[in-house]
């Protein structure tokens, strides 16, 4: 500031401890290095001050406040030794120092470890200064309902310490708000206590304007929406295993995504993935310790570093993505995992294999296998796709690139109607799906415009009541074939069905 600032009776404390200050001046403009009493003076300092309590400073993360002779906190950081990016210098001997000065409130991206060659520049400028503007406006992490009448928004940084007074939120259904605070003005969480009750098995639009971070950012989009609702319990399949990176490109990170395809608000509080190894679960892992919502057609991308997978596909920066202290890939071509509901239930199976990639991918490293319908078994290889090379080969938190929702009341569907294996403007691959009686058997074959045979892709199987296929252009040899008209014929026979057959065009397209 431009004034002296006294410090007697002002506080500094962790969570744990607090340490009341003596009377000590600080002229504008200037530096004071506090230390405990047992540590020797710097040479290099204008004013250093020794106490003889001192808070703990614990290595990997802690919160630190400095309190004001009227009660009145000045200052809140809450660290972590992730702050260092260094994996070297996060284990010692290095500080903690602030990159620009006029945005205290930032956090994490406002601080790095210090080049100073000799770890720190205590009583001096840092020597990491420059400036570091932060115009980021706040995004909603997550959202949860406390009970029927109190909700909790998190957000991913500071807020502005009038938010309460000044945001704007309404839900949809209309429910009536009656408080708006924040609980701890320096923890980014934003309470709303409702007049109305939440109702069950109901999933509410909930808008969010006029919500400023700390250093006065706006939302760019004028109000940031989400959905909320009262948890509800899970069933298989309601939440599924959408899309996987087993094998990463090199300094790249491993992925795994899920996706809400019910109509339930589901809470991934003691969730967890495994291993499947021989019918038995192995490698345990915790998705979540504390509340994580996902709401209806929502998605959310767990990796072991949310920075390392959006350096590596950067449009996922505005995708909800977690951490995870492992995930249970073991191997980077094949395996089996699991996710495992409340009370030991299995959510969801995928079965995954490097041979489930296209064809024609020659390297695929950093690229993901897609579910391609929802609503299609994750045992199913036949529903997984390697990810498009518009996309960066991966969606992390976001739509898959592949997707295709198929209409299974059909005898015979093929989607898309057109593709091309080596384009980047169609599709890659037909999804050929059919739904037939149970106790059928039959076959699939792809013909050529002058009735050739070039593909067959079931024959003569014991056919289960529904499935789906894909075609990616290739003969029986795994050639390409010409671009053109091509015809799909799907035979079956059994019992009392008698025999049937459907025929569908498609197009193989010009790259």
């Amino acid at each position: 500031s431009e004034q002296a600032i006294n410090l007697s009776n002002w506080t500094i404390s962790d969570t744990k401890k607090s340490v009341r200050l003596p009377e000590r001046n600080i002229a504008p403009g200037s530096y004071l290095v506090l230390t405990p009493n047992t540590t020797k003076s710097f040479s290099n300092t204008n004013s250093h001050l020794k106490l003889s309590s001192w808070p703990s400073l614990n290595n990997d993360g802690d919160s630190l406040f400095l309190i004001n002779s009227r009660g009145k906190t000045i200052h809140y950081l809450g660290y972590s030794d992730e702050w260092y990016r260094n994996s070297i210098k996060k284990h010692g001997g290095w500080s903690l120092e602030m990159i620009d000065l006029n945005y205290p409130c930032t956090g994490k991206s406002n601080w790095t470890a210090s080049t100073s060659f000799v770890g720190g520049t205590p009583g001096t400028t840092n020597s990491v200064a420059t400036d570091n503007p932060h115009r980021t406006p706040p995004r909603i992490q997550s959202i949860f309902a406390v009970n029927s009448y109190k909700i909790h928004i998190s957000f991913d940084q500071a807020l502005e310490y009038k938010v309460g007074s000044q945001a704007k939120i309404s839900l949809t259904p209309k429910l009536e708000i009656d408080t708006i605070y924040l609980p701890n003005p320096f923890l980014p969480v934003l309470t709303i206590e409702l007049k109305d009750s939440l109702r069950r098995k109901t999933i509410y639009d909930i808008s969010v304007s006029n919500l400023a971070d700390c250093n006065g950012n706006l939302p760019m989009k004028g109000s940031l929406h989400t959905l909320v609702g009262l948890e509800q319990i899970a069933d298989s399949g309601d939440l599924i295993i959408n899309e996987i990176l087993f094998n990463p490109a090199p300094l790249g990170v491993r992925f795994l995504e899920l996706y809400n395809r019910s109509q339930k608000a589901l809470n991934l509080k003691n969730w967890g993935l495994a291993v499947f190894e021989e019918e038995t679960m192995v490698d345990y892992q915790v998705l979540s310790m504390e509340n994580r919502m996902i709401y209806p057609m929502q998605y959310l991308a767990l990796t072991e570093s949310p920075e390392k997978l959006i350096a590596q596909y950067p449009a996922s920066i505005e995708a909800p993505v977690i951490s995870i202290k492992k995930l249970p890939l073991r191997d980077r071509t094949e395996g089996s995992v699991v996710l495992i509901g409340p009370g030991g239930r299995v959510i969801d199976r995928l079965n995954y294999h490097k041979n489930m990639h296209h064809r024609l991918l020659i390297i695929d490293e950093g690229v993901s296998l897609e579910r391609a319908n929802p609503d299609i078994s994750g045992t199913d290889v036949n529903n997984w796709y390697s990810g498009s090379e518009s996309t960066g080969y991966a969606t992390p938190g976001l739509v898959n690139s592949q997707i295709s929702v198929i209409p299974l009341n059909a005898s015979l569907e093929i989607l898309p109607e057109i593709f091309s294996p080596m384009s980047s403007v169609f599709p890659s691959y037909a999804q050929i799906s059919y739904t037939t009686k149970p106790g059928n058997s039959g076959s699939m074959r792809i013909y050529n415009q002058r009735g050739q045979l070039v593909k067959t892709l079931i024959r003569n199987a014991l056919l289960p009541s529904s499935g789906v296929f894909q075609w990616d252009g290739s003969d029986e040899d795994g050639n390409r074939v010409p671009f053109g008209y091509y015809i799909v014929l799907l035979q079956t026979t059994g019992g009392l069905n008698g025999k049937n057959s459907w025929k569908k065009t498609l197009v193989v397209a010009p790259k």
